[in-house]
C-alpha cells in the first residue's frame, strides 16, 4: 500500500505538491502542549514526501469552524513542532514558498485552493458543519484580502471524502445547508433514504458554494474516491468512531 497520493490536477501545474495519505501512513496528532505533542516520526516521514524540514509543517486544531489561520515564515512549525498559538480553525492559506498546510479527516471533504496568478494556496477541513458555515467562502475571503486572489483565478481541487451514496444524516441538516446553497441546490445535495434518514453530498454542497462565489466549474476537481467505500482511506463512519485519520496538505514550491 502506498504512503499517500498527490492530487494530479493540482501537481500538474508544477506550482505546488499536494498530498492525501492512505489508512495506517501515520499518526497525525497535533502539538497542543507538552502534555500532547504530535508524533514527530510521522511528520518527518511526511516532510521527506514534500522535500521540505518538519518545521514547515503546520496543522491547526480543527474543531469543526469556519475560521481561517494566515500562515507566515514566523508561524512556521506551529501545532508539529510548536504548539498551536491560535484559537480551534478548520482552515489555512499561505504564500510562502516550502510551508505545508495540512488538515485532517476521515469522511469530511478536504479542499485544495491554488491561486496561481498571485502564487497563494489554502487548506481547508470542511465537514457538513463548516459547509453549511461557508468555510470555504472565508478561505477565498482571506486569499482575497491578504493576497489579491479573485475566484476566477482559482483552481480547487478536494481530497477523498465521503459521498452522497454513503452519508447518512437527519433531516435536521437540510435547513442548515441552505444557508449556502439554493433550494434546488439542497434538493440535489440531499436525497431521501427512508422515513427518517437523508443521504447528503458534502462535497456537492462545497462545489455549488464555490460557484456561487465566482470559481469556474472547470476549475473544480472533486474527490477522486469515497473514503466509506475505499478501505484504503481513513472513514469514521465505516470504522465506528476510531482514531485514524487521512493526512491532506498542499505546498507551495
Amino acid at each position: 500500500m502506498n504512503f499517500a497520493y498527490g492530487n494530479t490536477v493540482l501537481d500538474k501545474t508544477g506550482i505546488v505538491k499536494t498530498v492525501y495519505t492512505s489508512k495506517g501512513a501515520g499518526i497525525w496528532d497535533v502539538y497542543r502542549n507538552e502534555e500532547e505533542q504530535s508524533d514527530i516520526d510521522s511528520y518527518l516521514k511526511l516532510a521527506a514526501y514534500f522535500g521540505t524540514e518538519v518545521t514547515r509543517i503546520n496543522r491547526v486544531d480543527q474543531k469543526h469552524t469556519d475560521r481561517i489561520r494566515i500562515v507566515t515564515d514566523d508561524l512556521a512549525g506551529e501545532g508539529v513542532t510548536a504548539p498551536v498559538y491560535s484559537e480551534p480553525c478548520d482552515g489555512m492559506i499561505t504564500d510562502r514558498r516550502g510551508i505545508v498546510l495540512a488538515t485532517v479527516e476521515a469522511d469530511c471533504t478536504p479542499v485544495y485552493l491554488l491561486d496561481p496568478v498571485h502564487g497563494a494556496i489554502g487548506m481547508v477541513h470542511s465537514g457538513w458543519r463548516g459547509t453549511a458555515a461557508g468555510i470555504v467562502l472565508r478561505a477565498m475571503e482571506k486569499m482575497n484580502e491578504c493576497y489579491g486572489t479573485k475566484p476566477a483565478d482559482l483552481m480547487v481541487a478536494m481530497g477523498p471524502a465521503i459521498c452522497g451514496g454513503c452519508y447518512e444524516v437527519g433531516e435536521e441538516l437540510i435547513s442548515a445547508m441552505k444557508n449556502v446553497c439554493s433550494d434546488e441546490e439542497t434538493r440535489r445535495i440531499f436525497r431521501k433514504k427512508d422515513e427518517v434518514k437523508y443521504t447528503l453530498d458534502v462535497s456537492l454542497a462545497v462545489r455549488y458554494t464555490l460557484m456561487s462565489a465566482g470559481v469556474r466549474e472547470s476549475a473544480i476537481t472533486m474527490p477522486p474516491c469515497c473514503t466509506y467505500e475505499n478501505i484504503d482511506i481513513d472513514s469514521y463512519r465505516r470504522e465506528k468512531g476510531k482514531k485514524g485519520r487521512m493526512l491532506t496538505a498542499i505546498m507551495l514550491k
